[in-house]
């Protein structure tokens, strides 16, 4: 295992050989491999296991207390949008891949929320 100091040097690492693999978000990953065609995105990746449960870093939304009216507009509007076609081809748009598009339903705001 070795430390890069930036995502930059992910791909000089990877291809020059100094290390076989580099671990980033979906995200992140599939950019860099846009960048260099001597690195490439691992297919069929999963949610790394720890402690026996698999773990996700998940993005949200923020909202001041007392704004919750808003909150739940926006969840409302966000649920409906996740289940249409564009929900996918924004994502995928952006680098995401048809593993996290399906990944992004998988968890409730509760579930997310709820204390360890």
């Amino acid at each position: 295992m070795v430390t890069i100091s930036s995502n930059a040097d992910a791909i000089s690492t990877v291809s020059t050989g100094r290390a076989n693999a580099y671990a980033a978000t979906s995200l992140t990953a599939s950019e860099l491999a846009a960048k260099g065609d001597k690195v490439e995105v691992a297919g069929e990746f999963v949610d790394p296991v720890v402690n026996g449960e698999e773990v996700r870093s998940w993005g949200a939304f923020t909202f001041a207390q007392g704004s919750e009216d808003l909150r739940d507009a926006v969840n409302g509007v966000l649920a409906e949008y996740k289940s249409t076609d564009d929900w996918s081809k924004t994502l995928m748009g952006y680098g995401f891949t048809q593993a996290d598009v399906d990944g992004s339903g998988h968890k409730t705001t509760e579930e997310l929320c709820a204390p360890k």
